[in-house]
């Protein structure tokens, strides 16, 4: 098992094949971005993904050649490295989640022995000494104890659980029950990868660099990287103050509109609810220190009982509270603690959220009394309103926000013709790609929801890479059609 990348491959092969290999692995990366298990699953079998998956089978000579050249090609630039040590994780998490205990116990057992071989180099870091070590004793703990409940890691290579203080601590090492376990794995992978960077940042190895195809790859994965991840500096070039966050929130899904709203009205949020604010106006180009200053301005303002919606509703303020919270907001933009870089809610993560009137997504968790409250102030009208709810009636949560979207950017001069669209179906989806066909998303469409690396596209459908950034970017940017409109409606 080559899961956790400790032994790199040796050999010769094509520079065209190790361009296909790497481009092949950022593609397939790239579509992990907040997805779950059952959408990376069935993402795979589509036709889309399936030379990009073909790959990337565990263990495979194609899968660590990628794994490394991306490591190698990723250890100078710190962007790359944040995309490489996220994603590579996320594909981690993602194949363990089908292992069960036997086959943690295998993949340990592999651990040890490549371990031990790594170790016995010369040139090996301290810091990547240190945590192959730790790997090594949680896989020893796990051999030792088969019917232990426990399981004992350094409590350095488990940083995370220490800030989080979710598990005891003991004589310097984290006592982790086995249902964390691969949650544990993670987070020691993830600490390998920060390392094994270094350590080949730091070696004979990153002077490969130098050499002219390396560097056209580097150049190449820089050119994708900004047209395909920096999504902030490529549609908005300009980062969002606090003062503009009204004028802005126009164009918020109704989740992020509805918190937003909530925050102005009654000066605090929920903390699950001001989480998901706070990693939304991060992904959307808000600096940190603007949503400080914006948490600031709301909870200095001394609140009400009339203000306090239910219980949950945080009842501290920024004078007894301002270090916890500003720790908190610096936490969740990487800038302190474990500096994980932190990524918004997708849609489907706000739409299993639970109910409330809240926090999440408004079309999953709200009744239809609040539903047609956010609803109300875009001036819909009443069939629109009803298509909505149905759509959300029939949990087709994403086609509802989609529909809502679109609804908002109709031009007075589709209006009527829509409204004549309208008489002639009613099936909602027939709506939705009626109205798309009218208007053009200038470089959102091949940025946001298919990966264009050296002519390579994957077409992978608007509703199926959403996250509430996106729709924010989509009708922030969107402009309408300037083909002729038809005469009349067929």
């Amino acid at each position: 098992m080559a899961l956790l990348y400790i032994k790199p491959p040796k050999g010769n092969i094509e520079f065209n094949k190790l361009c296909d290999y790497v481009k092949k692995r950022l593609i397939f990366l790239h579509f992990l971005k907040g997805k779950s298990v059952e959408e990376i699953a069935r993402g795979i079998v589509e036709e889309t993904l399936a030379g990009c998956s073909e790959s990337l089978i565990e263990g495979s000579l194609k899968d660590r050649i990628s794994h490394y050249i991306l490591r190698l090609l990723c250890c100078t630039h710190s962007e790359l490295r944040s995309f490489f040590i996220q994603s590579e994780t996320e594909l981690f998490f993602y194949r363990l989640y089908f292992y069960d205990i036997s086959n943690i116990k295998k993949l340990m057992k592999d651990a040890i022995r490549h371990s031990t071989e790594v170790l016995k180099h010369r040139f090996v870091t301290k810091s990547y000494k240190s945590i192959l070590k730790s790997l090594m004793e949680v896989a020893q703990e796990l051999k030792d104890g088969s019917g232990g409940k426990i399981v004992k890691v350094p409590f350095t290579a488990a940083l995370n659980f220490v800030e989080k203080r979710l598990y005891p601590l003991n004589g310097g090492y984290i006592e982790v029950p086995l249902h964390a376990l691969k949650h544990l794995l993670a987070l020691i992978f993830e600490e390998m990868l920060v390392q094994g960077l270094n350590q080949i940042k730091y070696s004979d190895c990153a002077h490969e660099l130098k050499d002219h195809r390396m560097q056209y790859m580097v150049q190449e994965m820089k050119r994708w990287l900004k047209s395909n991840m920096n999504v902030t500096d490529t549609l908005l070039n300009t980062a969002i103050r606090e003062e503009n966050l009204n004028h802005e929130s126009v164009n918020f899904p109704p989740c992020m509109a509805n918190l937003h709203l909530l925050l102005r009205r009654n000066h605090r949020l929920q903390h699950n609810s001001r989480v998901q604010y706070i990693l939304y106006l991060k992904e959307i180009g808000v600096p940190c220190q603007e949503a400080i200053s914006l948490f600031k301005k709301e909870y200095s303002i001394p609140v009400s009982d009339k203000q306090k919606p239910n219980s949950k509703t945080c009842n501290h303020s920024w004078d007894d509270s301002e270090n916890r919270y500003i720790y908190s907001i610096e936490h969740l933009y990487g800038k302190r603690g474990s500096r994980k870089n932190y990524r918004a809610h997708s849609c489907k993560a706000l739409q299993t959220s639970g109910n409330s009137s809240d926090g999440g997504c408004p079309f999953a968790c709200f009744d239809e009394n609040n539903v047609v409250k956010i609803l109300k102030p875009c001036s819909f009208e009443v069939k629109d309103i009803e298509d909505i709810k149905s759509l959300a009636f029939e949990k087709k949560y994403t086609e509802a926000c989609y529909f809502h979207i679109l609804l908002k950017m109709k031009s007075a001069s589709t209006l009527d013709m829509y409204r004549q669209h309208n008489l002639k179906t009613s099936n909602q989806d027939e709506k939705i790609n009626y109205v798309e066909k009218n208007f053009c998303f200038p470089d959102c469409r091949k940025s946001m929801c298919g990966v264009n690396f050296n002519g390579c596209i994957t077409n992978l459908s608007m509703r199926e890479c959403m996250k509430p950034s996106k729709f924010f970017f989509l009708l922030k940017n969107f402009k309408e059609s300037t083909d002729p409109l038809p005469a009349t409606i067929s």
